[in-house]
């Protein structure tokens, strides 16, 4: 209601407070999954936060508490991210530094549209001389693509390492 008292004007207004948006679920994206023995932590992951009206909210992986990442030891260690009491956790593995790596029986002819086949097998030599065979995936190429003909430079990456070469489409 208005109520007017010569040249002065009032109003009663009553605010009405918008529920707080609730918190019902966190993941994370894009973060570092493997790291070098003693790497620090890289925060440039995103966390994920999805509200109870379903609308979502990216942040930076910086603005939660982390807890549980040990680069000091190696192996598979699990990384849980807090943020408003609400948690979210993933795996990483901590390796040793690469001094080579090689690649032995890869594929090099695909026709076209073709996916990765999974063959080939990584030769690594650490720092320290020992050596490990591992398992060619798709997630350690560059320049992987087979949709369009012609010689293509296909980029290996694993660890701190690279190697290259080439398929034939």
């Amino acid at each position: 209601a208005i109520a007017t008292t010569g040249n002065a004007c009032s109003a009663k207004i009553k605010v009405i407070n918008s529920p707080a948006k609730v918190i019902s679920g966190l993941h994370v994206e894009s973060v570092t999954e493997q790291y070098l023995l003693n790497q620090p932590f890289d925060n440039k992951g995103k966390l994920i936060v999805t509200y109870s009206d379903y609308t979502t909210e990216e942040l930076s992986l910086a603005s939660a508490t982390v807890k549980g990442f040990d680069s000091s030891t190696l192996g598979t260690k699990t990384v849980t991210v807090n943020y408003m009491g609400h948690e979210a956790s993933f795996s990483i593995d901590v390796i040793k530094s690469v001094k080579s790596i090689s690649l032995i029986g890869e594929t090099t002819a695909y026709n076209l549209g073709d996916e990765f086949d999974g063959n080939g097998t990584l030769s690594v030599v650490y720092e320290d001389d020992t050596t490990d065979k591992i398992n060619l995936t798709k997630c350690m190429l560059e320049g992987f693509d087979t949709s369009t003909a012609g010689i293509k430079a296909v980029t290996v990456k694993y660890a701190n390492a690279t190697c290259n070469y080439k398929i034939y489409v």
